[in-house]
């Protein structure tokens, strides 16, 4: 492998000249192109050419060469290089031609891949050294090989020709081809080097260990400091997060050219510079002496002093509360200084990985661009800051918490989905017209038409008065996507309007400030996330300002990104005046609520004084604290009132028993009371009570209150895990959907129904669990009754999320919606996303994981086009379950199971489990064991019986491997007839057991101790635990394993016993098995069981139980019981499987066209999936994971 000197030597000499790039090309694995050709010049001839010429300047793009070629094959693959017309001096600039060359070299070029480098024009190339290195890719053009007309969408990596940072050599000595790839290797392996995934993954590891570092420097160098000494590693973890978010701030700012130097003129390299200065400090060290006056000064203030101004140079006052110190870092400080050691800093090492902080931000370069799913950037960008920073607060702990990154192709969809429908709804605008926006936001039509002014007016209007809500909104890519959605649309409503806009950079900032301002609302139960949000909202706005902001620094955002738990707006049953939803008519003295009435103007007071404070930090963190103060004495107020009820209930109380209760109710609210007035509510507001926190949009009866969008990916966790008390105040606020088992996912979605106004809009990715569990019953009936659905998009297995690199199975499912009740007839477009992914996947021969699923969404729309049924009825959304299929499917399925009998009550509820030994090494024998105990003492056989483990279980047969079970019922059973079951004492069972079966009695005692812990045992320690239905293993029965992924189920007539990785159904008739096994009855079941990774399904009792099974008269039994024995002793019988459907078929009545909608879905689903994991003997498969 080539060196990554060798790399940085061919970067100089290309320097961004075609003519030059025969060394780049050979390093990269190309056959250089001699003397490469402009492919614009010469006369318009149609092709390439004609595809840039449609615009007069030809889309920015002044030359274009192919200087290099890869035979993969019969398929050729290409390095291009680009001439733009202008450099420009942002990543933007070079949207346009970006978008345009990206979009030739997929649709117009005979190359089936390719790199494109752009590079700016000759009188540009002396100043400015850099290229920026593309690679075009269309998930639909590359998986049908046609031109889909989608969107194409690329990424890039913007390299420095003369002295290019460690990132991007290893970058491009990766990207390297090697002689006989093939097209698919190539592909996969450019696809993996150029993934941001893979860079987020990898920055991310390496700055949780500069983090570590610098968490262990701060405890280990400041042991006599009084409040340091006692800090936890967690608490010094967040300390030392803190300050990196600082440090990684700037280090955006820096790209900006801010930091230095006055109007852009500072420095790219402003806190390495910082670093060599570090012995001018009066404090000779870089955090104390330089970063500290940096963070507390020269930042939070507007007026920094001289001595500071002298030592940092210029520094812009941003304001916005990032250099504000938080609660930790007071308590820290009144403890006196603390001290870093300048090794935790050092950017002159070259370690692999990076142990410095300095020596890991130089190795990268930031890109202040914000990518979107179609433009992104490998070189880590503000939504990284997120992602990583996300991943840093929760760690370990994001099981616990339940909350995973969106990925920004869904992100992009469900916001887009939602402030369509707002816009629709408020303004007439068409669906059209929205998309046609887009477009000349991204490129404008030469002679276009400009809108008609009145709708430019309600548009402008509607996008300007939105008003946006996430209630779980971590660390705020919701909050930013719909940011960038508006945006769009505004730029697209300018450039309708005029071709050149001298002062868009400036529009887009005010935009962007307003929509921080007034449209944009978040809470969050963990604090961390809160300061996250509000960092990556400051970052956005600051990122698109072309000079630091001297009037207008970053917004205060304390009141719209709120620390707080969005559940909770009560105390168990205690409810508050202003609980959401309104509550009726509260006990409370005239004081009370006079009191209460003077908070709230008080509140009001202090948050506008608070909004126009800018340059006074103390004065904003008192009125922070007093804001905080007075929600508190709120809430304070009316526990105050609740406690006085109580007493008062239990003076006036007639019995002992009423007594009681009114003096337990006091205590709960006595101890409620004095845990508010230890607890910081001003960190986390709990109970969250949105009229108080958002006023401005939430006020106490107003006719249509509330927000116009509400979207989130809420936690993916149960809610029985947590407290009682919140448990309680859930059954109370959500009494329609409370489900004692519930994923508080159902809470999330009926807080998003009560806090948005009538007509609102609801973009929701969840768990798709809540679908078919039981505790979905009602939230699937609220949903569809009280929300108007417009789409759902289910993904199934597809690991859609990640943490710390590893794909994680969460389920998940998309939900667009609007507050308002169905109207008769109403139809939604649903799709199930997972067999069309896995598909693509399959044709590109790519592992199913979150990466690469990723990529396949970048083709949303064709996936939709593919998969999504554009006209299902909501009725058919019904409690019982939902089943996201085509209408006559979902039709089908319901009319199947409303005939027939349920399989449980056909054979009267006799699906069992089978035998948990407790300790298999013990009882369960191999044939010579067998043999052996019998030819000790032939009673033995009395007590042995054959046994299957899971991996035994065939279609229609087990196929035995000679094991068996030493089957002890627990003599405590009615139907144990041991000669020991009426023995008083232990000495004495075990003798007559030991006289009875004396071969068995001393195997058995080889194991006595382990046996004797077991929790799963008997009266005696020998015996197996208590079961009601040993008698049945020894009857006909169907076995089955706990997890199947095609209808294996086995006949049995033989007795076996089985572990409990399987059930069975004790059969009155083979014919149940030829139901189960049948085509239909894997459809039913496929629909009435819990999906689970690759393609499994978990097939409990509880889903078995309900499958419909037809009447079937004598004459069919006897038909259907002679097929079953043929299949189960020569399972190969494709004319036997055959006839065995066309009965079964016949007993439910189906139609041909049925038999083959049943069949079609079957097929799609083997094709998906592909040969599949076997089960163990535990009854597990491969990769099974739950966030549940």
């Amino acid at each position: 492998m080539q060196s990554t000197t060798d790399i940085a030597e061919a970067l100089k000499a290309f320097g961004g000249d075609p003519q030059r790039a025969a060394p780049l090309a050979s390093f990269l694995g190309f056959q250089p192109v001699l003397s490469p050709q402009d492919l614009l010049a010469g006369p318009l001839r149609g092709g390439l050419k004609w595809f840039f010429a449609q615009r007069t300047d030809y889309f920015g793009v002044k030359e274009l060469y192919r200087v290099g070629s890869y035979h993969a094959g019969p398929s050729s693959v290409g390095l291009w290089v680009a001439v733009l017309s202008d450099w420009g001096l942002r990543s933007t600039d070079r949207d346009r031609p970006r978008r345009r060359i990206a979009r030739a070299i997929v649709e117009q070029v005979q190359d089936a891949r390719a790199m494109v480098i752009l590079v700016p024009n000759e009188l540009q190339r002396p100043h400015v050294k850099e290229a920026e290195f593309v690679l075009p890719r269309s998930a639909a053009a590359v998986s049908k090989g046609v031109d889909t007309g989608t969107a194409v969408s690329s990424v890039r990596a913007l390299v420095d020709l003369e002295s290019p940072n460690r990132f991007h050599r290893d970058l491009l000595r990766e990207l390297a081809l090697w002689p006989g790839a093939s097209l698919l290797e190539v592909s996969q392996h450019w696809q993996k080097v150029f993934s941001v995934e893979r860079v987020t993954t990898r920055f991310y590891q390496e700055y949780m260990r500069v983090r570590d570092r610098m968490a262990k420097a701060l405890l280990a160098h400041n042991k006599g400091h009084s409040v340091v000494s006692k800090l936890t590693d967690e608490e010094a973890k967040a300390w030392a997060t803190r300050q990196l978010g600082r440090m990684l701030f700037l280090w955006f700012l820096q790209e900006k050219r801010w930091l230095g130097g006055p109007g852009g003129q500072g420095y790219r390299d402003y806190l390495v510079r910082l670093w060599h200065k570090r012995h001018q400090a009066p404090v000779q060290e870089y955090y104390r002496g330089l970063l500290v006056p940096l963070f507390f000064e020269g930042m939070a203030t507007g007026t920094p002093s001289q001595s500071v101004r002298e030592l940092l140079s210029y520094t812009p006052y941003l304001n916005g509360g990032l250099f504000r110190k938080n609660r930790l870092e007071d308590a820290v400080d009144d403890g006196g200084e603390v001290s870093i050691p300048d090794e935790v800093f050092d950017p002159d090492t070259d370690e692999d990985p990076p142990r410095t902080v300095l020596g890991l931000l130089s190795r990268y370069r930031f890109t202040v661009r914000e990518s979107t799913p179609d433009d992104q950037s490998v070189d880590p960008d503000p939504e990284l800051l997120g992602r990583v920073f996300e991943n840093l607060y929760q760690g370990d702990a994001r099981h616990d918490t339940g909350t995973y990154y969106t990925p920004r192709e869904i992100v992009h969809f469900m916001c887009r989905q939602a402030l369509d429908g707002y816009l629709r709804d408020q303004t007439g605008v068409t669906q059209d017209t929205l998309d046609w926006l887009r477009k000349q936001a991204i490129e404008k039509e030469e002679g276009g038409q400009p809108l008609p002014r009145e709708l430019e007016e309600r548009l402008v209007s509607a996008l300007e008065l939105v008003r946006v809500c996430d209630p779980a909104v971590g660390s705020g890519a919701f909050l930013l996507g719909m940011m960038q959605e508006i945006i769009l649309l505004r730029r697209g409503i300018e450039h309708s309007k005029r071709e050149y806009i001298q002062d868009e950079e400036q529009l887009i900032t005010d935009w962007k400030r307003h929509a921080i301002q007034y449209s944009l609302y978040g809470v969050d139960i963990n604090p961390e996330a809160v300061e996250i949000c509000q960092l990556r909202l400051w970052l956005s706005l600051v990122l698109d300002l072309p000079e630091p902001p001297a009037d207008h620094p970053l917004p205060n955002l304390d009141f719209r990104i709120v620390a707080g738990d969005s559940l909770v707006d009560r105390v168990a049953d205690i409810t508050f005046k202003e609980s959401w939803p309104v509550p009726g008519q509260l006990t409370m003295s005239l004081e009370a609520q006079r009191h209460i009435t003077d908070l709230e103007r008080e509140m009001a007071r202090y948050r506008q004084e608070f909004d126009a404070t800018h340059r006074d930090p103390a004065r904003l963190r008192k009125l922070r604290d007093r804001i905080a103060a007075a929600q508190a004495e709120i809430i304070r107020l009316q526990l105050e009132e609740a406690l006085a009820s109580a007493e008062g209930e239990a003076r006036r109380a007639r019995t002992a028993s009423a007594g009681r209760r009114a003096e337990a109710r006091a205590d709960l609210v006595r101890g409620i009371l004095s845990e508010l007035a230890r607890r910081d509510f001003a960190l986390v507001q709990k109970p969250f009570l949105w009229p108080v926190a958002f006023p401005d949009i939430l006020q106490e009866g107003r006719s249509g209150s509330g927000f116009d969008i509400v979207l989130a990916n809420p936690p993916y966790i149960r809610q029985e895990r947590l407290d009682a008390r919140d448990q309680e105040s859930y059954r109370q606020a959500f009494p329609e959907v409370f489900a004692g088992t519930a994923d508080i996912l159902v809470f999330f979605y009926s807080r998003a129904l009560q806090i948005l106004r009538p007509g609102g809009w609801l973009a929701f990715i969840t768990s798709n669990k809540y679908m078919r569990a039981a505790y979905g019953r009602d939230i699937r009936a609220y949903l569809a009754q009280a929300a108007e659905i417009h789409r759902i998009l289910d993904f199934g297995d597809l690991p859609l999320f990640e943490t710390n690199g590893r794909s994680v199975a969460s389920y998940p499912a998309v939900l667009i919606g609007k507050k308002d009740g169905a109207q008769q007839g109403h139809n939604l477009r649903v799709a199930d996303l997972t067999c069309p992914i896995r598909r693509r996947l399959a044709e590109r021969g790519l592992n199913v994981n979150s990466e690469n699923v990723r990529w396949v969404l970048e083709d949303l729309g064709g996936l939709l086009e593919e998969a999504e049924v554009p006209e299902y009825p909501q009725v058919l959304l019904r409690r019982d379950g939902w089943v996201l299929e085509d209408p006559a499917l979902v039709r089908l399925f319901h009319r199947l199971m409303e005939q027939g009998t349920p399989l449980g009550e056909l054979v009267k509820g006799r699906i069992y489990r089978g035998v948990l030994t407790g300790l298999n090494e013990a009882f369960v024998i191999d044939q010579d064991k067998r043999d052996e105990l019998i030819a000790e003492d032939p009673r033995s056989a009395e007590l042995i019986k054959p046994w299957l483990r899971g991996r035994d279980i065939k279609r229609w047969r087990a196929e035995w491997a000679g094991q068996y079970i030493i089957a002890i019922q627990n003599s405590g059973d009615a139907d144990a007839v041991h000669p020991w079951s009426k023995a008083r004492s232990e000495a004495e069972a075990r003798r007559m057991f030991h006289e009875s079966y004396a071969a068995v009695h001393d195997h058995l005692s080889w194991f006595e101790g382990a046996l004797r812990k077991r929790q799963d045992q008997g009266r005696f320690w020998w015996e197996l635990r208590a079961c009601t239905y040993y008698a049945d293993f020894d009857r006909p029965k169907v076995i089955f394993n706990r997890f199947i992924n095609k209808p294996t189920f086995a006949y049995d007539e033989r007795g076996f016993f089985h572990n409990d990785a399987c059930y069975f159904i004790v059969a009155p008739s083979p014919a149940i098995a030829a139901i189960v096994n049948s085509k239909v009855g894997w459809w039913l079941l496929s629909h009435l069981c819990t999906p689970l990774q690759n393609g499994y399904l978990q097939v409990f009792v509880q889903f078995l139980e309900p499958l419909p099974v037809p009447s079937i008269d004598k004459g069919l039994e006897g038909r259907l019981t002679a097929l079953v024995k043929v299949l189960t002793n020569a399972p190969a019988n494709p004319e036997a499987e055959a006839e065995l459907e066309d009965l079964v078929g016949d007993a439910y009545g189906l139609s041909a066209s049925e038999r083959s909608n049943i069949s079609h879905w079957i097929n799609q689903r083997a094709l998906a999936y592909g040969p599949t994991s076997e089960i163990d003997d535990g009854g597990n498969y491969a990769e099974t994971q739950d966030p549940n």
